[in-house]
């Protein structure tokens, strides 16, 4: 009882390293910043637990340098169901609601969510502060919190294992058809694809809906300009010309 008492004091009064140190050492457990610079398409394939509905798919996303990404699955007894930013546009097509173009502050945060290389490797340019909060239990982990404050003003709270190093979740709010809601993704299973390391299961709660992805394979740098284009329901409701 004394040492399991002693072991928690001594995690309780570990000294916070400084938040560009715990973003250094998780790149560096990913694989570094050479061999995060090599990749600029991660592509996950896998199958969706959508808990409150108690069904699961199969489901596809892809995401790449600079800021594009793409998520399709295909829901039983419902449909098609796709969502994805090309750089200009964010948008969503869903059976149950049809398509839709995402409001100006949805695609904004859209943009940042999947901005390549801020997610990778932190770069300091990407977010206007970031500091250590402390150590927390976070998806079963022993782990730092850094609050950080994106450009755009928003606040995203990161939270990386003490132990490896690695991204373990994260905490923010994002804009969705029925407003600001938070986000809450816990990242764990971290597997080596072409040198570099990635979750392979990401447990995200969206509001009140609690989503599990796990992956059955990750391909790097192999995507196509057509996987990130327009469907034809969101380019009849667009007046931009692509």
């Amino acid at each position: 009882a004394l040492l399991s008492l002693a072991s928690q004091l001594s995690f309780a009064q570990q000294a916070a390293p400084k938040a560009e140190e715990i973003f250094a050492r998780h790149v560096a457990a990913v694989g570094g910043k050479e061999a995060i610079l090599r990749v600029t398409s991660i592509k996950t394939i896998g199958t969706m637990q959508i808990v409150s509905m108690g069904i699961s798919a199969p489901v596809e996303t892809i995401i790449a340098a600079p800021n594009r990404m793409v998520s399709k699955m295909t829901l039983p007894g419902i449909g098609d169901v796709a969502s994805g930013y090309d750089g200009k546009t964010g948008w969503e097509v869903n059976p149950m609601q049809g398509p839709r173009v995402k409001s100006e502050r949805e695609t904004s945060m859209m943009a940042e969510e999947c901005d390549f290389y801020r997610i990778l490797l932190y770069s300091n340019d990407r977010y206007t502060s970031a500091a250590t909060v402390g150590s927390v239990e976070f998806g079963g982990e022993k782990s730092w919190q850094v609050k950080i404050v994106l450009k755009s003003g928003r606040v995203v709270n990161d939270y990386f294992s003490i132990e490896t190093g690695l991204r373990v979740g994260s905490q923010t709010t994002q804009e969705s058809a029925q407003g600001t809601i938070e986000v809450r993704q816990i990242e764990s299973a971290y597997k080596q694809f072409g040198g570099m390391m990635v979750a392979t299961k990401r447990d995200l709660m969206s509001g009140s809906t609690r989503m599990v992805m796990t992956a059955s394979d990750i391909v790097l740098n192999d995507v196509s300009p057509v996987d990130f284009a327009l469907p034809a329901q969101i380019k009849a409701l667009i007046t931009i010309k692509y």
